[in-house]
């Protein structure tokens, strides 16, 4: 069966390659299932409930943070099947040790707005920036509106679009 698939690439992405497309089509795969803003969009989720999978994710965070894992995309489905939501997307998580000793650091990975400011700027991403990206998860779960959601793509990428193009200096 032949696919037809559209990916967009910012300005500076690098590496496309199998594996990252494989990791794509698994993705729409799951998303198929069932996503995590379908299901808070299609559900009346009470606030037990919210607190319920907040603490979950949380747990599961620290739990690949113990390995020194960070997880870029921080893609969170609900399984339909279970009633839980949960990480997946593994494919393209780093250890950081490899993170930190990559010089290159030109591939960033991760949905725009969920992205910390240190992934966006430097490519790094660290235990922090996955912390970052899951306050807004947990706004989304808590609101139902996703981070920016009042926020247009087109400014969000002139932004990204201004910060490449005057090369801003940044302090450590």
């Amino acid at each position: 069966m032949e696919k037809e698939v559209v990916l967009k690439k910012f300005d500076g992405t690098v590496d496309i390659n199998k594996k990252f497309l494989n990791e794509i089509d698994s993705n729409s795969l799951e998303n198929k299932r069932g996503s995590l803003r379908n299901y808070l969009n299609n559900n009346n989720v009470d606030w037990d409930c919210k607190l319920l999978h907040l603490s979950n994710l949380a747990n599961r965070f620290s739990e690949i943070h113990k390995l020194d894992i960070v997880h870029p995309g921080n893609i969170l489905k609900y399984n339909s099947y279970s009633g839980s939501i949960y990480i997946s997307d593994f494919g393209l998580s780093k250890l950081i040790t490899d993170n930190l000793k990559n010089s290159k650091k030109n591939t960033i990975s991760g949905v725009l707005p969920y992205m910390a400011p240190e992934v966006l700027i430097r490519g790094e991403y660290t235990k922090a920036a996955d912390v970052y990206s899951f306050a807004f998860v947990a706004s989304e779960i808590i609101t139902g509106l996703p981070p920016y959601h009042d926020v247009s793509r087109e400014f969000l990428k002139s932004v990204m679009d201004f910060d490449q193009k005057f090369h801003f200096t940044h302090l450590n």
